[in-house]
């Protein structure tokens, strides 16, 4: 919290903080205790990762490396498999030593820029393409949100479709990869 406390000057929003952490969280339907860190899904998540991983970046940013960090997902981008390990090693050194942050070394790894994705893209050609999994997620919600049975009116229907459409798009639109255009004059 007193990291925390740093960046966030207004003590209402620190009480407020503090009791989403102390809250506890729901497991198989019973409450337990939060005894430290933030629950994964938490609300507040996003915000506490990017003050607590702040220091982080300043550190990869004077190391000179090329890096892409959003909330607390992580690619750091080297020349070689040689220079990715070394990385890793002083980052995840860095991370648990001084930052008291475990790094889950399951869903680490040091790969080829091609194989790998980076919030739900892949670099291919110093291009970002939008994973097939993500575009199967969205065919899928499509298909949930339009079905017929729904309850609903085909306004609320259209409304819903058309704010998860512009979402999506805004965020995973620039990765897709078009063969052809259309363009009308209305």
């Amino acid at each position: 919290m007193e990291r925390v406390a740093r960046k966030v000057r207004n003590n209402g929003l620190l009480k407020l903080i503090g009791s989403f952490l102390r809250a506890g969280v729901e497991v198989d339907g019973r409450l337990q205790e939060a005894r430290k860190g933030t629950p994964q899904g938490s609300p507040i998540l996003p915000i506490l990762s990017n003050i607590l991983l702040d220091d982080l970046d300043k550190e990869l940013e004077k190391c000179g490396h090329w890096f892409v960090r959003h909330a607390d997902d992580l690619a750091i981008f080297v020349k070689s498999e040689r220079d990715g390990n070394r990385v890793m090693k002083s980052i995840t050194n860095y991370l648990e030593k001084r930052l008291k942050v475990t790094v889950n070394l399951k869903k680490s790894k040091v790969s080829r820029v091609k194989e790998s994705a980076v919030l739900g893209f892949h670099i291919h050609f110093k291009k970002l393409r939008t994973t097939e999994s993500k575009i199967r997620k969205f065919k899928a919600k499509l298909k949930l949100i339009s079905r017929r049975c729904t309850g609903i009116s085909i306004e609320s229907r259209y409304f819903k479709l058309r704010k998860y459409i512009q979402g999506w798009m805004s965020h995973y639109g620039y990765g897709l990869k078009f063969d052809a255009a259309v363009m009308l004059d209305g």
